[in-house]
């Protein structure tokens, strides 16, 4: 009698308003319109899920620097910069790491070479770094303190047959997408699964929408839950959602559900968390921290610090259709590097 009510309330909606979409009510009360879900999915789901995060790897980057330090009396700006200039007013080198993690997923793969897609800030470092001195005031003056140049970057991918040496087959800073790949050194029998489920549409998303997160922050291994705060926040229909995520989920997938588990579609993937910067006054970041002894005063020199701090619970991600339309444009980029464009998330669970 209940679901009779609710069929008969409807269809005198349609007719009061003119409205000629249809709402189904299915055996176990769930709601079939093809609209993508707002509810917690009400049959087990472990099973798709381990599936799904098969494709999702942990990537690692890193980027070595080797830095020369300016005195202020050389004058130099930017424009004035090149290495044998640099070199002759160096007083000091020095050399420098910076590393990156994140997610990335496989989108395709065969016996010989695997593509993955990730965000661009994981696996795309400077050139070139330059920093300034500051005048009395703290502003930036023009010029050079210090100039580090990239000699070295390598990728890594754990849980595929070689982990090392990937190369950047297309990159958009802007967007903050990139797709890496890997051509094996020998034909190789691969027990990989690559992302094999729909795609889906971003503009479809609704804020309350229910959504999974999958990816590695902090190098763990994690499938969480959210819900869509914000859909549709640019032209691009890229969305936030409410995860209390740490770093590393940058390049997870965001999977809705459309009337229903398992029907699962991509929507979009993670690029970014809010941060808020906190200046603080402090030693000198380079100080060793066991020099100090809580229990005693400090008369050290103190100095202006900054970090930056997570604002949890707005996550940010980049949408299916920004996906899209990066790697048709890079179709040239990846067909001159052996991999086929046409091939990338094209592939539907129910062609399998």
């Amino acid at each position: 009698m209940k679901n009779q009510f609710i069929i008969i309330s409807s269809l005198f909606l349609g007719l009061f308003f003119g409205c000629t979409k249809t709402v189904y009510i299915s055996d176990n009360n769930r709601i079939i319109d093809g609209l993508y879900d707002s509810e917690f999915p009400n049959i087990p789901t472990v099973d798709y899920l381990e599936e799904i995060h098969k494709s999702v790897k942990l990537v690692n980057a890193m980027a070595s620097y080797k830095g020369y330090d300016l005195p202020l009396s050389s004058c130099l700006i930017r424009s004035e910069l090149n290495d044998s200039l640099v070199k002759q007013k160096a007083v000091m080198e020095r050399y420098l790491n910076s590393p990156a993690s994140g997610t990335a997923t496989v989108i395709y793969h065969d016996n010989s070479k695997v593509a993955l897609l990730t965000c661009a800030h994981i696996v795309s470092f400077p050139d070139t770094i330059v920093t300034y001195f500051l005048d009395k005031q703290g502003k930036r003056t023009p010029f050079v303190q210090s100039v580090y140049y990239k000699i070295r970057q390598s990728l890594t991918v754990t849980g595929l047959p070689e982990v090392n040496d990937y190369d950047i087959l297309a990159v958009d800073e802007k967007k903050d997408i990139a797709v890496i790949g890997k051509k094996y050194s020998k034909s190789q029998q691969m027990n990989v699964r690559d992302f094999d489920y729909p795609k889906g549409r971003a503009k479809e998303l609704k804020a309350g929408t229910f959504v999974y997160l999958f990816g590695f922050p902090r190098g763990e291994r994690m499938v969480t839950t959210a819900i869509v705060g914000r859909a549709n926040r640019d032209r691009g229909h890229g969305f936030i959602v409410d995860a209390p995520v740490h770093s590393g989920i940058s390049g997870g997938l965001v999977l809705a559900i459309r009337d229903g588990v398992p029907n699962f579609e991509l929507v979009g993937m993670i690029f970014a968390v809010a941060a808020q910067s906190i200046s603080y006054l402090g030693p000198n970041n380079a100080t060793d921290p066991t020099e100090f002894d809580v229990g005693h005063p400090y008369f050290g020199d103190i100095y202006i610090n900054s970090t930056r701090q997570i604002v949890y619970g707005i996550t940010y991600a980049v949408s299916i259709e920004a996906i899209e339309i990066f790697i048709d444009n890079n179709k040239v980029s990846f067909e001159a590097k052996g991999f086929n464009g046409n091939l990338f998330l094209n592939r539907k669970k129910n062609q399998l």
